[in-house]
């Protein structure tokens, strides 16, 4: 009879574990599509096609421009757009680094906060192949394009970890946005003022598909040089505070 129970007592176990892992990846995979979805106006997932055309940007920094690099274009539904350089690899020991403009499509909600853009990138096929990422230690970075949220992000990729700083843009532009990261070899995370630098340097040699974004980036492209970078300022109340007394 001891027997007996023990064997349901195990059968009971197993079924509720299975049951339970069911349940998170059911949570899991209902998640997904809110944090990565790409939206049109009628809510329909949007149609990731890749084009064979050129970015409409390039890069200047020596640092990464010698690494091999890969184009990419892809549109999002009839007016998305996503245009991305990445020189080097994630899953190497190697520098590498990765620039995207993004032009979500029409009625889609511009850059969101880093964690969410660096899912939006992996489902894109631009931010492959990874297992998990973190962050801590978030600067703000300006160019002479506008503001930039940058922060320190480890990245494991099949066992390699990675040092790198993930950045999304601020600027003061309606319908476009760059957003990516940069990785060293070294084992350190890569300097906010040296990105900073680069993200400045980016050189936009064609028209952007997107007409607010194009007047935009080409206007802030004819202006000095600017290159900053500082950790976030955290605000608090420095107040005494002083008891009050009773009624």
């Amino acid at each position: 009879m001891q027997l007996f129970d023990r064997g349901v007592m195990s059968a009971a176990f197993a079924m509720f574990g299975a049951c339970a892992l069911a349940v998170v990846a059911l949570l899991a995979l209902s998640a997904w599509p809110i944090q990565v979805r790409v939206q049109t106006q009628s809510s329909s997932r949007a149609v990731i096609q890749p084009v064979v055309e050129k970015p409409s940007f390039r890069l200047t920094a020596s640092d990464f421009t010698h690494q091999p690099m890969t184009e990419r274009v892809l549109t999002l539904g009839a007016s998305g757009r996503v245009e991305a350089r990445q020189y080097g690899h994630l899953y190497d020991r190697n520098t590498d680094l990765t620039v995207a403009m993004v032009m979500p499509p029409n009625g889609q909600p511009l850059q969101e906060n880093l964690q969410a853009e660096m899912a939006r990138l992996r489902f894109l096929q631009l931010f492959t192949p990874v297992n998990s990422w973190s962050m801590q230690r978030y600067y703000d970075l300006d160019t002479r394009y506008g503001m930039v949220r940058a922060a320190d992000m480890q990245v494991n990729v099949d066992g390699l970890i990675k040092l790198c700083l993930a950045f999304v843009s601020r600027f003061d532009v309606a319908d476009a946005y760059l957003a990516g990261w940069a990785c060293l070899a070294n084992g350190e995370h890569p300097d906010a003022y040296e990105l900073a630098c680069t993200i400045d340097h980016i050189v936009f040699d064609a028209k952007l598909a997107a007409p607010a974004a194009d007047a935009f980036f080409h206007t802030r492209q004819a202006g000095a040089s600017t290159c900053t970078a500082a950790p976030v300022a955290q605000t608090s109340d420095t107040r005494v505070a002083v008891p009050r007394a009773r009624r």
